[in-house]
């Protein structure tokens, strides 16, 4: 897995951090000062400092596993369910035997319940 590479800022010379190169059409070149004016709020501070700990924690192997792994580990569960779906059935169909009772007489159930209303046994 390749790493995601971490952010750096634009660095500046000091004290030229407001200067700006203009190049005009007739192509002479002049350097201007400009200053930010009208902020009404300062916006979100994004950069290396604020970013690279996300990057960092993306980058961290320890607590993370490969898409690979991620997959077999589902298709592990998704077997874990189908085996547990297996031997759990909806119905008595799936069962290895067939009895038929009209009554309950002489039947002692060591397991699940006589569900009257429906007339079945259930576990």
């Amino acid at each position: 897995m390749s790493n995601l590479p971490l952010f750096t800022d634009r660095r500046y010379e000091y004290g030229r951090e407001k200067e700006y190169q203009i190049t005009r059409q007739d192509g002479t070149v002049e350097v201007v000062q400009i200053e930010k004016l009208g902020i009404a709020e300062e916006g979100s501070r994004i950069n290396a400092a604020a970013l690279n700990p996300i990057v960092n924690h993306v980058n961290d192997d320890s607590i993370h596993i490969s898409r690979a792994e991620f997959e077999a580990a589902i298709s592990s569960l998704r077997n874990e369910v189908q085996l547990i779906k297996s031997t759990f059935p909806d119905s008595f169909t799936h069962n290895l035997f067939s009895k038929v009772f009209t009554t309950l007489d002489g039947v002692v159930l060591t397991r699940g319940y006589f569900n009257e209303a429906q007339a079945r046994l259930e576990v």
